[in-house]
């Protein structure tokens, strides 16, 4: 069962969306969070974002590295060990898709893993490692698992954030990162007062978008980067 506490931090996963784009129809998902603005052009970060197509998140984590090594150490017990594993399998898979990706494999097709796009004007972008959130187990769980199982991915997946309540931005989104063909990895369950659920994806290209805050406690204009670099 889900927290009674809404979260700051919110997420979606689109299916059926054309390639780069964020339509298509949302995984359904039972946030109770308001989201709204109180600036009187609107917040462009919360586009797409509606009740009934949105889950919350506790923890959100992701990561790159310019040699694709992420370097971590673990504790010597069969936790850290079984994490250690799980790890290193998903860099093996990453490592597959830069594999693929320099051999100019196609687009991704359900069941395969694409990770690394590699420019033809330069080197390779710094890797982007797997990407994960945690969160309780509720009813966007089975949908997830289903998702994972048969390894049908989302055309677009969303995470945003809001600013912390005090001040001129309380509750106004401040950061948003969009994810396109992004393909569910591993889902990890672990049983405390709640069942709290790991979901580990990876995803094709991403776009993040950031408001950073003015002197007089508002927000600014939105400033965005990309990955895969652009080369125009």
């Amino acid at each position: 069962m889900a927290s009674d506490d809404p979260s700051d931090l919110l997420m979606k996963f689109m299916t059926g969306g054309a390639p780069q784009t964020l339509g298509g129809t949302a995984l359904a998902g039972r946030s109770r969070s308001a989201l709204k603005t109180v600036e009187s052009g609107g917040n462009e970060l919360l586009d797409g974002f509606s009740p009934g197509g949105m889950f919350e998140v506790h923890k959100f984590s992701m990561s790159a590295s310019k040699d694709g090594k992420k370097k971590l150490t673990y504790p010597n017990t069969p936790e850290g060990r079984a994490e250690k594993a799980r790890d290193e399998q998903r860099a093996a898979q990453a490592a597959q898709a830069a594999r693929a990706q320099t051999a100019n494999v196609p687009a991704r097709t359900p069941g395969s893993v694409i990770m690394t796009p590699v420019r033809k004007d330069g080197p390779p972008d710094p890797p982007v490692h797997p990407i994960s959130f945690t969160r309780s187990v509720d009813f966007t769980s089975s949908l997830l698992m289903a998702n994972l199982i048969s390894r049908a991915g989302f055309s677009s997946g969303s995470m945003i954030k809001r600013k912390a309540a005090g001040g001129p931005a309380s509750g106004e989104v401040f950061l948003r990162v969009d994810f396109f063909d992004v393909l569910v990895t591993d889902i990890d369950w672990d049983d405390d007062d709640q069942v709290e659920e790991k979901v580990d994806f990876i995803c094709r290209s991403l776009t993040i978008r950031y408001r950073p805050q003015n002197q007089d406690g508002t927000l600014g204009n939105v400033r965005q980067c990309q990955w895969p670099i652009s080369s125009q």
